[in-house]
């Protein structure tokens, strides 16, 4: 019954056992008697599946559930098919609608706590199960067997829909700032020409200035006449464009894009509760900031705002003239900055997977007392037990160079300079003889009870649906 918790599958049940009987030297009873014991574990699994799951389940959940089942005419489709679809592009409009499907799986309260209970295959196996199952299936399922399918589909939901929210807003990060870097490439390229006409009029003027039968008073005329004061002036203007540094332009590329990103960031953001291991960090406490100010309307930031995030080169962009914080820098550094921590994973969200608190992955509690308990930790040397450690091993190995360059074999020194001459060749024989031995030694299987066996390590049938299922099922 314990494995049936983990692998529904009945060809998985029967490859453990098969295994178990193998281990324990038990002759294997009637395929029959192993059905039953199949089908029965699978029974029992549905039941303890059932147990777990109802008193975290009440009433008006229950009804919420079969309520995702009838078709809605507002969304062409049920709402649970509705909720299954995946954004197809990272466009504002995908990622405003994979957020309002996020709040409503948060609205439904079926989340990790409700399924904490059960294992992971377990609650993987079931949500395979709905999304794979169309409305009409799953409604002629029996209640308990319904209702655990599409719990464990909805806490599977909220967490995929999570993840995908953020994945869009990374991606959609990234394409505005990939399109602000090639119209800066673009518009490199563009002043390739206007340089080359203002090192020439450089060096027209220089050579004027450089004759000493000029006198001082003509000096002027004689570089308009030859120059032209329009494009003179041109080029004056061309040469302090020119001068920006390149980090400033790309910073005014992205703040022309300063409107996209404000169809998407603020219903992220809003969504989100963003933690990081540092309690005072200065992304998180703008995040929370910026949520304040999106969701009232503000427009100026705070003064005492946290700004250390700003990269150093936008830092002279970061005030306006009258010594206010600019709401377009603060807001691009805080965004890029926090698509990079999320990325790092030192910045994080509940109900993720793929963007979860790193410590999530590390034994903590009891488990961490019973493996160090069997696997105790070795006392870490000091500084000079290891320095006199690797001394001792260097003298070892200089002895033994020493030696080697001694006894004038394939490693010497000649003229000066170490010779190392060619390796022994190996016997091929040998190899040959133990190669076969080794292969005698393996026993001969077949194809089916390899991937079973694979199977019952990693489950990868689960991810397999029958040919004979429709398209979109």
């Amino acid at each position: 019954m314990q494995r049936a918790m983990e692998h529904d599958r009945p060809i998985t049940l029967y490859g453990v056992l098969c295994d178990h009987l193998r281990a324990e030297r038990l002759v294997r009873p009637a395929l029959s008697t192993i059905e039953r014991l199949i089908a029965g574990a699978r029974q029992v699994a549905y039941e303890e599946t059932w147990t777990k799951l109802r008193p975290e389940s009440s009433a008006e959940q229950l009804g919420e559930i079969d309520a995702l089942l009838d078709f809605d005419a507002t969304l062409g489709a049920t709402p649970l098919v509705w909720l299954c679809q995946q954004a197809a592009a990272p466009v504002p409009d995908m990622v405003r609608d994979q957020v309002v499907k996020l709040e409503r799986l948060r609205q439904l309260g079926i989340a990790k706590g409700t399924v904490a209970a059960l294992p992971a295959n377990r609650v993987r196996h079931l949500a395979q199960l709905g999304k794979r199952h169309t409305p009409q299936a799953l409604r002629r399922l029996q209640p308990e067997r319904r209702y655990q399918i599409v719990a464990c589909t909805l806490a599977d939901l909220t967490t995929s829909v999570t993840d995908e929210v953020l994945e869009l807003f990374d991606s959609a990060l990234g394409t505005t700032d990939r399109r602000a870097r090639t119209a800066l490439e673009r518009r490199r390229k563009a002043k390739t020409a206007a340089t080359r006409s203002i090192v020439a009029h450089f060096e027209q003027i220089g050579a004027i200035v450089m004759n000493a039968e000029i006198s001082d008073t003509d000096l002027r005329y004689r570089i308009l006449d030859a120059v032209g004061a329009e494009e003179l002036r041109t080029a004056v203007e061309e040469s302090a464009d020119i001068l920006v540094p390149e980090s400033l332009r790309h910073l005014d590329e992205l703040k022309a894009r300063y409107s996209q990103l404000r169809q998407h960031a603020p219903h992220v953001i809003a969504a989100f509760d963003f933690i990081a291991d540092q309690p005072d960090s200065a992304v998180v406490e703008a995040l929370r900031t910026l949520k304040h100010l999106n969701n009232n309307g503000l427009r100026r930031v705070p003064e005492a705002t946290a700004t250390a995030f700003v990269p150093r080169m936008w830092r002279s962009h970061l005030t306006d003239s009258e010594g206010r914080i600019d709401r377009k820098t603060w807001e691009i550094s805080l965004l890029l900055e926090a698509r990079g921590a999320l990325r790092g994973a030192n910045l994080w969200v509940e109900d993720s997977r793929k963007f979860a608190n790193p410590r999530n992955y590390l034994l903590d509690g009891q488990a961490l007392d019973q493996y160090q308990e069997h696997n105790p930790s070795p006392t870490a040397p000091t500084a000079g037990e290891q320095l006199q450690r690797l001394g001792a091993q260097l003298g070892t190995a200089i002895e033994a160079l020493d030696q080697t360059l001694a006894d004038g074999g394939a490693i010497r020194v000649e003229d000066d300079r170490l010779v190392v001459g060619p390796l022994p060749g190996e016997d091929s024989n040998q190899d040959r003889a133990l190669r076969q031995q080794v292969t005698a030694a393996l026993p001969e299987i077949s194809l089916i009870e390899l991937l079973v066996e694979v199977n019952s390590w990693c489950g990868f049938l689960d991810q397999l649906t029958h040919a004979g299922t429709p398209p979109g099922s």
